[in-house]
C-alpha cells in the first residue's frame, strides 16, 4: 500500500537553503555540491542557474521537463551513473557522469 502511495507523489524541487542545511548535516565540505546522493538511486542535482536543487530519480525529476515524463539532463546523468555502477566499460567514472 505505501509503495503505491509513494510512487504517486511528484518529485519536489528544493531550495538552496534547505540543501545547504542537508549538506552541513551530512558533513559535506562543499557549500553547494553539484549533486547529493540519496537512497534508492535518487539524488539532488544543482540547477544550472544555481538557484535550486532538483530531486532526480529513475522515474522522474522535479525539473519542468521531468514532471512531464521527458528525459531531462539530470535523469540522463543519473542513468549514466547507474549503468556505470552496475558494470560500465570504463574503470573510472567520467567526470560528466557525476
Amino acid at each position: 500500500m505505501f509503495e503505491n502511495l509513494l510512487e504517486s507523489i511528484s518529485p519536489v524541487t528544493h531550495t538552496i537553503e534547505s540543501v545547504k542545511a542537508l549538506a552541513k548535516f551530512l558533513g559535506l565540505s562543499e557549500e553547494l555540491p553539484e549533486t547529493i546522493a540519496l537512497t534508492n538511486c535518487t539524488r539532488l542535482s544543482l540547477s544550472s542557474k544555481r538557484d535550486c536543487y532538483y530531486y532526480t530519480s529513475p522515474k522522474g525529476c522535479s525539473r519542468k521537463d521531468g514532471t512531464y515524463g521527458r528525459m531531462c539532463k539530470h535523469r540522463k546523468a543519473l542513468e549514466r551513473q547507474r549503468r556505470w555502477a552496475t558494470g560500465g566499460n570504463s574503470p573510472v567514472m567520467p567526470e560528466e557522469m557525476v
